[in-house]
């Protein structure tokens, strides 16, 4: 059965771009604010994976990518949200390597085939929840009346010490 990606670097590049797509979709419903900044940086992070694991792949097959027109096309439908990860898939699914002589079984079994690191892909999710508390807290009300607490502390204890030492004086 042809697969999507043969090389581990394609494999993993797939997986975590497509983690880091559905993510980034997930993170777009949320109106949280600062939660802009990390789609921006998910979305972008998922096209640049895709984009080097299709070209890798496609050039371990003894494809031209830049050459091709069908990649650049393939590559703007990427952009989509929803269905632009299966043009990949797809695109990867239907070039398959020339001396793969076996009949196709199913582009969705291939899918499902697709194997990663999964050292690498918990610590991607990880880095994501670490992403997504960090943007995120800078802008919740409950952090900002914590900060207003502190700074209205530390404004009190400022005068203490300024009045302290002028009555030193």
């Amino acid at each position: 059965m042809p697969e999507i990606a043969y090389s581990s670097f394609a494999s993993n590049a797939l997986v975590v771009g497509l983690i880091s797509h559905i993510g980034a979709l997930l993170i777009g419903m949320i109106p949280a604010s600062g939660s802009e900044c990390l789609f921006l940086i998910l979305y972008l992070l998922y096209f640049i994976l895709f984009f080097c694991a299709a070209y890798k792949e496609l050039h371990d097959r003894g494809y031209h990518p830049i050459r091709n027109k069908g990649f650049y096309i393939v590559m703007i439908g990427a952009v989509l949200p929803v269905m632009g990860p299966f043009f990949v898939f797809r695109m990867l699914y239907k070039r398959h390597d020339a001396t793969d002589i076996k009949r196709p079984q199913g582009f969705i079994s291939s899918i499902l085939k697709l194997r990663a690191n999964m050292l690498l892909v918990f610590l991607f999710i990880v880095i994501i929840f670490i992403l997504f508390a960090f943007l995120i807290m800078k802008d919740d009300p409950y952090f900002k009346r914590v900060k207003m607490k502190k700074a209205e502390i530390q404004k009190q204890e400022m005068e203490i010490n300024i009045k302290h030492v002028f009555s030193l004086n």
